[in-house]
């Protein structure tokens, strides 16, 4: 998890142009994940993919790093067929990055995915091609 402090030096150094992976791997692994995941949806829907991770990232029931959510077996699958290392990130994927760690969107999804609403999830929203769904009321603290 991103500490109130990482997260102030993260987005002020993003807020100045600096090398984003200079800053943070983890941001740089993140943009990758979303233009994989999401580079054709529309920029909602690419703030929503940003906002699942960033959700898990805060939850005691997934990994504390934003890589640990990421690289996690099973839980996206750019990862598991190798599209997150094909793509180059636009410079708007950042952007949302960065203001999504301001102020997020959305922090109730967790999941989302192509065709339907992730079963380990209760239905929120579709955005795009993306069913997005929110955590299970017995799985919230």
């Amino acid at each position: 998890m991103l500490c109130p402090l990482t997260k102030a030096i993260v987005v002020a150094a993003l807020s100045v142009n600096a090398t984003v992976a200079q800053v943070n791997p983890d941001i740089n692994l993140m943009a990758h994940m979303v233009q994989a995941e999401a580079g054709g949806q529309p920029e909602d829907g690419q703030r929503l993919v940003v906002d699942v991770v960033l959700n898990r990232v805060d939850s005691e029931l997934f990994p504390e790093t934003i890589s640990g959510v990421i690289l996690t077996p099973g839980q996206f699958a750019v990862v598991s067929n190798g599209a997150i290392r094909r793509v180059t990130p636009p410079d708007e994927i950042y952007r949302y990055i960065r203001e999504e760690m301001k102020e997020r969107t959305n922090t109730e999804v967790f999941y989302f995915t192509a065709g339907g609403y992730n079963p380990s999830g209760e239905p929120w929203q579709k955005v795009g091609d993306h069913y997005f769904s929110k955590l299970r009321k017995e799985l919230q603290w």
